[in-house]
Protein backbone atom coordinates (compact mmCIF):
# COMPACT_ATOMS: atom_id res chain seq x y z
CA UNK A 1 0.00 0.00 0.00
CA UNK A 2 1.59 3.16 -1.13
CA UNK A 3 -1.04 5.44 -0.90
CA UNK A 4 -4.14 6.06 1.14
CA UNK A 5 -6.42 8.05 -0.94
CA UNK A 6 -4.54 11.65 -2.51
CA UNK A 7 -1.60 11.04 0.32
CA UNK A 8 1.22 8.98 0.31
CA UNK A 9 1.49 5.85 3.19
CA UNK A 10 3.85 3.27 4.57
CA UNK A 11 2.00 0.59 6.32
CA UNK A 12 4.08 -1.52 9.09
CA UNK A 13 2.64 -5.04 10.44
CA UNK A 14 2.95 -4.76 14.46
CA UNK A 15 0.54 -7.75 15.58
CA UNK A 16 -1.31 -10.84 13.83
CA UNK A 17 -4.42 -11.51 15.95
CA UNK A 18 -7.03 -14.28 14.94
CA UNK A 19 -9.87 -12.36 15.85
CA UNK A 20 -12.16 -15.48 15.09
CA UNK A 21 -10.97 -16.37 19.00
CA UNK A 22 -11.93 -12.91 19.87
CA UNK A 23 -15.28 -12.69 18.45
CA UNK A 24 -15.87 -16.76 19.82
CA UNK A 25 -15.17 -16.02 23.23
CA UNK A 26 -17.50 -12.54 22.42
CA UNK A 27 -19.98 -14.89 21.09
CA UNK A 28 -19.36 -17.33 24.07
CA UNK A 29 -20.35 -14.93 26.84
CA UNK A 30 -23.39 -13.45 24.93
CA UNK A 31 -24.84 -17.16 25.30
CA UNK A 32 -23.87 -17.91 28.32
CA UNK A 33 -25.65 -14.56 30.06
CA UNK A 34 -28.99 -15.39 27.77
CA UNK A 35 -29.10 -19.20 28.80
CA UNK A 36 -29.09 -17.83 32.30
CA UNK A 37 -31.69 -15.36 31.69
CA UNK A 38 -33.65 -18.10 30.01
CA UNK A 39 -33.57 -20.62 32.84
CA UNK A 40 -34.42 -17.52 35.58
CA UNK A 41 -37.22 -17.07 33.14
CA UNK A 42 -38.81 -20.51 32.98
CA UNK A 43 -38.23 -21.40 36.29
CA UNK A 44 -40.37 -18.11 37.54
CA UNK A 45 -42.80 -18.78 34.97
CA UNK A 46 -43.04 -22.58 35.81
CA UNK A 47 -43.69 -21.62 39.35
CA UNK A 48 -46.41 -19.25 38.06
CA UNK A 49 -48.06 -21.48 35.72
CA UNK A 50 -47.93 -24.03 38.41
CA UNK A 51 -49.56 -21.55 40.84
CA UNK A 52 -52.14 -20.48 38.59
CA UNK A 53 -53.59 -24.19 37.96
CA UNK A 54 -53.68 -24.76 41.91
CA UNK A 55 -55.33 -21.68 42.59
CA UNK A 56 -57.80 -22.61 39.86
CA UNK A 57 -58.19 -26.38 41.17
CA UNK A 58 -58.95 -24.75 44.23
CA UNK A 59 -61.51 -22.40 43.36
CA UNK A 60 -63.53 -25.42 41.55
CA UNK A 61 -63.22 -27.84 44.24
CA UNK A 62 -65.02 -25.68 46.96
CA UNK A 63 -68.74 -25.88 46.93
CA UNK A 64 -71.28 -24.81 48.49
CA UNK A 65 -72.89 -26.37 51.71
CA UNK A 66 -76.91 -25.89 51.86
CA UNK A 67 -76.53 -23.78 48.94
CA UNK A 68 -74.85 -20.72 50.82
CA UNK A 69 -71.46 -21.26 52.31
CA UNK A 70 -68.21 -22.10 51.39
CA UNK A 71 -67.03 -25.29 51.74
CA UNK A 72 -64.70 -28.50 50.94
CA UNK A 73 -66.07 -31.07 48.10
CA UNK A 74 -66.40 -33.64 50.75
CA UNK A 75 -68.66 -31.84 53.31
CA UNK A 76 -71.97 -33.61 52.12
CA UNK A 77 -70.12 -37.39 52.62
CA UNK A 78 -68.15 -36.90 55.39
CA UNK A 79 -69.19 -38.02 59.05
CA UNK A 80 -66.93 -34.92 60.42
CA UNK A 81 -66.92 -31.74 59.72
CA UNK A 82 -64.94 -28.48 60.66
CA UNK A 83 -66.21 -25.04 60.66
CA UNK A 84 -63.92 -22.36 59.98
CA UNK A 85 -64.77 -18.94 59.96
CA UNK A 86 -64.01 -17.53 56.21
CA UNK A 87 -64.13 -18.84 52.32
CA UNK A 88 -59.91 -17.99 52.53
CA UNK A 89 -59.80 -20.72 55.72
CA UNK A 90 -61.89 -23.19 53.47
CA UNK A 91 -59.32 -22.76 50.31
CA UNK A 92 -55.78 -23.18 52.56
CA UNK A 93 -57.53 -26.11 54.12
CA UNK A 94 -58.35 -27.18 50.46
CA UNK A 95 -54.85 -26.86 49.67
CA UNK A 96 -53.35 -28.53 51.79
CA UNK A 97 -55.77 -31.95 51.80
CA UNK A 98 -58.27 -31.12 53.77
CA UNK A 99 -61.50 -31.38 52.21
CA UNK A 100 -64.29 -31.02 54.65
CA UNK A 101 -64.45 -27.67 55.97
CA UNK A 102 -67.27 -25.32 56.06
CA UNK A 103 -67.08 -21.50 56.26
CA UNK A 104 -69.36 -19.61 58.90
CA UNK A 105 -69.05 -15.93 57.11
CA UNK A 106 -69.06 -13.89 60.04
CA UNK A 107 -70.76 -14.38 63.56
CA UNK A 108 -74.51 -14.28 62.52
CA UNK A 109 -74.42 -18.14 62.73
CA UNK A 110 -76.34 -19.77 59.93
CA UNK A 111 -79.31 -22.20 60.92
CA UNK A 112 -77.92 -24.84 57.93
CA UNK A 113 -74.84 -24.56 60.45
CA UNK A 114 -77.14 -25.61 63.85
CA UNK A 115 -78.71 -28.18 62.07
CA UNK A 116 -75.32 -29.46 60.31
CA UNK A 117 -73.56 -30.03 64.12
CA UNK A 118 -76.95 -31.64 64.85
CA UNK A 119 -75.67 -34.45 62.18
CA UNK A 120 -72.26 -34.69 62.24
CA UNK A 121 -69.05 -34.83 64.55
CA UNK A 122 -67.78 -31.12 64.41
CA UNK A 123 -64.47 -29.04 65.18
CA UNK A 124 -64.79 -25.30 65.46
CA UNK A 125 -61.05 -24.14 63.98
CA UNK A 126 -60.65 -20.48 64.73
CA UNK A 127 -58.29 -17.84 64.70
CA UNK A 128 -55.60 -17.08 67.72
CA UNK A 129 -57.67 -13.70 68.10
CA UNK A 130 -60.43 -12.14 69.10
CA UNK A 131 -62.34 -12.91 66.54
CA UNK A 132 -61.67 -16.03 66.87
CA UNK A 133 -63.23 -16.16 70.66
CA UNK A 134 -66.27 -14.07 69.33
CA UNK A 135 -67.35 -16.70 66.93
CA UNK A 136 -66.92 -19.57 69.68
CA UNK A 137 -68.79 -17.76 72.49
CA UNK A 138 -71.36 -17.35 69.93
CA UNK A 139 -70.93 -21.26 68.29
CA UNK A 140 -71.34 -22.71 71.82
CA UNK A 141 -74.30 -20.62 72.27
CA UNK A 142 -76.05 -22.29 69.04
CA UNK A 143 -74.68 -25.29 67.86
CA UNK A 144 -73.43 -28.48 68.84
CA UNK A 145 -69.46 -28.37 68.98
CA UNK A 146 -67.46 -31.64 70.09
CA UNK A 147 -63.66 -30.30 69.37
CA UNK A 148 -62.29 -27.09 69.61
CA UNK A 149 -59.03 -26.05 67.72
CA UNK A 150 -57.36 -22.09 67.39
CA UNK A 151 -55.00 -21.15 65.50
CA UNK A 152 -51.84 -19.95 67.45
CA UNK A 153 -52.07 -16.62 68.65
CA UNK A 154 -52.69 -13.75 66.76
CA UNK A 155 -52.24 -15.65 63.51
CA UNK A 156 -55.27 -16.75 60.89
CA UNK A 157 -56.09 -20.09 59.35
CA UNK A 158 -56.08 -18.66 56.21
CA UNK A 159 -52.46 -18.14 56.34
CA UNK A 160 -51.03 -21.08 58.14
CA UNK A 161 -48.71 -23.73 56.68
CA UNK A 162 -49.35 -27.37 56.32
CA UNK A 163 -47.27 -28.32 59.47
CA UNK A 164 -49.43 -25.43 61.63
CA UNK A 165 -52.81 -26.55 60.22
CA UNK A 166 -51.85 -30.42 61.38
CA UNK A 167 -50.71 -29.41 64.44
CA UNK A 168 -53.13 -27.06 65.56
CA UNK A 169 -56.25 -29.93 64.52
CA UNK A 170 -53.91 -32.39 66.63
CA UNK A 171 -54.17 -30.65 69.42
CA UNK A 172 -57.87 -29.80 69.43
CA UNK A 173 -59.98 -30.40 72.75
CA UNK A 174 -63.36 -31.54 73.37
CA UNK A 175 -65.56 -28.39 73.54
CA UNK A 176 -66.34 -29.12 77.82
CA UNK A 177 -62.72 -28.87 78.58
CA UNK A 178 -61.81 -25.94 76.38
CA UNK A 179 -64.70 -24.23 78.11
CA UNK A 180 -63.59 -25.28 81.82
CA UNK A 181 -59.94 -24.14 80.88
CA UNK A 182 -61.17 -20.51 79.16
CA UNK A 183 -63.73 -20.58 82.46
CA UNK A 184 -66.95 -19.84 80.28
CA UNK A 185 -70.26 -20.92 81.50
CA UNK A 186 -72.07 -23.44 79.55
CA UNK A 187 -74.70 -21.78 78.06
CA UNK A 188 -78.19 -22.00 79.61
CA UNK A 189 -81.04 -24.43 77.87
CA UNK A 190 -83.11 -21.43 77.09
CA UNK A 191 -80.02 -19.72 74.94
CA UNK A 192 -79.06 -22.61 73.54
CA UNK A 193 -80.74 -24.74 70.28
CA UNK A 194 -80.12 -27.61 71.51
CA UNK A 195 -77.20 -28.54 73.94
CA UNK A 196 -75.36 -31.66 73.81
CA UNK A 197 -75.59 -34.31 77.17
Amino acid sequence: VARVGPRKATVKVTTLEDSRSSNREVIIERARSLLIELIKDSRSAGSTITDTVRQVLQTEESVRCKGKLPAGPNVESSDAVIFVEGRGDVLNLLRHGIKNAVALEGTDIPAAVVELSKERTVTAFVDGDRGGEMILQELLQVAEIDFISRAPVNTEVEHLTHKQIMKSLRDKVSAELFMEQNKWARPSSKCSVNSKS
